[in-house]
């Protein structure tokens, strides 16, 4: 296989070219004998690569203590951040069957206070309900709004009346119209 040669580098094993065109192209090289000239041209396929390391302190060097242990402390952290993702995406999904199960419950509350068309006190009710065979402990708050026609209710839905409430939904209820 014949190539042409380049003006960077010769092969000789490679590149059939007079040995002038080698010389004549860097002054530098210009009178040396041809094995020098081939040394510094020309470096064998095993030392060839990026990773080369030139002298032998960058191979025994390696890691010190101090950037080993950085190292560890920056994975430490992003393994701790990423477990309390983790914990806290299942604590959402554990809970969402709940929170949906109560919001259905709320959301009928206020369904059934528009439905029957009357117009509720300003005060507190409470009860429960019976859904997904689970008894649901409600409160709804009804008070005044600057309409005088509109009531504002809001409604709290728990498991137990003891717990905190795990969903709280408003609506408005309309005063019905006077015959």
């Amino acid at each position: 296989m014949r190539l042409k040669a380049s003006r960077f580098f010769c092969r000789p094993d490679i590149i059939a070219a007079p040995r002038h065109s080698c010389e004549s192209r860097n002054p530098a090289r210009q009178g040396r004998p041809p094995a020098q000239v081939r040394s510094r041209i020309y470096e064998p396929p095993a030392r060839q690569g990026i990773n080369v390391l030139r002298n032998k302190a960058d191979a025994a060097r390696g890691f010190t203590l101090l950037e080993v242990l950085a190292a560890l402390a920056v994975a430490t952290f992003a393994l701790a951040a990423l477990w309390k993702a983790l914990s806290q995406g299942i604590i959402v999904t554990e809970g969402l069957p709940d929170r949906v199960l109560a919001r259905w419950v709320a959301h009928n509350r206020i369904v059934l206070r528009q439905a029957t068309g009357q117009w509720p006190e300003t005060r507190a009710y409470t009860g429960s309900e019976k859904m997904a065979g689970r008894t649901w402990r409600w409160e709804e708050q009804v008070r005044a709004t600057n309409e005088p026609r509109l009531r504002r209710l809001t409604v709290k839905v728990g498991k137990d009346p003891e717990a905190p409430s795990l969903i709280t939904l408003e609506g408005f209820i309309r005063r019905p119209q006077q015959p």
